[in-house]
């Protein structure tokens, strides 16, 4: 009787331990309603949506981090409650070299989680060409999505820099 007891124990903890692990396994970084896999490109001065997605109705906690680098300003940061979700943010806040939100998502008592966007923040490039690593991790700290931004030169200037240089190249005749 003793070890039956031990052995429910153990598969009620196991069964909560999965269930608990499974909260937000579905998340992932979109750009401008668009999973952006890798990297993304966004032009000097450009402002583009950083968007934290939940594929799953699970309550949960979420952490998007920035690589502060001072290559550009995040403003408007929103929670997506479509549904009647129940969603909140704080942040950003510097943590480990990121600028970091913490989103948690809850249902109300009469409704479920949408899949869908969570959480959203206006992500404006500076005027200096580099990269943005930017990593969305679970509630332990798990990596579950990453991409780097690319903040790349307007095309005008590259165009205008390509033909000066051609210039400069060119063989002068006699």
């Amino acid at each position: 009787m003793q070890k039956t007891k031990r052995l429910l124990s153990l598969i009620f903890v196991l069964v909560f331990t999965s269930t608990a692990n499974a909260l937000l396994t579905a998340i992932e970084i979109d750009v401008d309603g668009k999973h952006v896999g890798p990297s993304v490109n966004v032009v000097t001065g450009n402002t583009i949506s950083v968007e934290m997605y939940s594929g799953n109705t699970n309550a949960g906690i979420a952490y998007l981090g920035f690589e502060d680098n001072q290559l550009y300003t995040l403003s408007n940061p929103r929670v997506d409650t479509s549904a009647h979700d129940q969603g909140e943010y704080s942040g950003p806040y510097t943590y480990g070299g990121y600028l970091m939100f913490e989103i948690t998502v809850s249902a109300t008592a009469t409704s479920t989680i949408t899949p869908g966007t969570m959480f959203l923040v206006d992500f404006t490039a500076g005027s200096t060409e580099g990269t943005v690593d930017v990593i969305l991790w679970d509630e332990y700290l798990v990596t579950k999505d990453s991409t780097v931004i690319n903040i790349v030169p307007e095309p005008m200037s590259i165009t205008l820099l390509a033909l000066g240089s051609l210039t400069m190249l060119r063989k002068r005749h006699p």
